[in-house]
């Protein structure tokens, strides 16, 4: 009888190896659901999805990809697909940042609170 093996952790961070069982999965989309503004000025808004290797590592799966203020689940394509053991979204802001950089202008200084850097979501999907 075989037995499918479980991700093993690799180093100090989350990467998994992929051994023969499971073998990669096709990743065509993945969605996104978050709070829009006002009401989510922590919701993600710029974030970019990683592809984890047989051997451990990470690969870049996309460009870098926005959400828009909807309720709406949001589904980005990955343009070409990619096969992959496990897949990583990467958040690199969130609505309030982003509102603060485009609100704002070139010779103001805008401290920005600590909480600003949080970022959160409702459900992710990948396809």
């Amino acid at each position: 009888a075989t037995s499918a093996r479980r991700p093993t952790r690799v180093g100090g961070d989350d990467a998994a190896r992929c051994d023969s069982d499971p073998p990669p999965r096709r990743v065509t989309a993945v969605g996104v659901r978050i709070l829009p503004m006002p009401h989510g000025p922590l919701s993600v808004r710029d974030f970019h999805v990683l592809a984890g290797t047989r051997t451990g590592g990470w690969r870049r799966a996309s460009p870098a990809l926005r959400t828009v203020d909807t309720r709406e689940m949001q589904r980005f394509a990955l343009v070409p697909p990619v096969d992959a053991c496990s897949v990583r979204i990467v958040f690199t802001s969130n609505s309030a940042a982003i509102n603060l950089e485009e609100d704002g202008d070139e010779g103001d200084h805008v401290q920005i609170h600590p909480s600003l850097f949080c970022l959160g979501l409702f459900q992710i999907e990948i396809m």
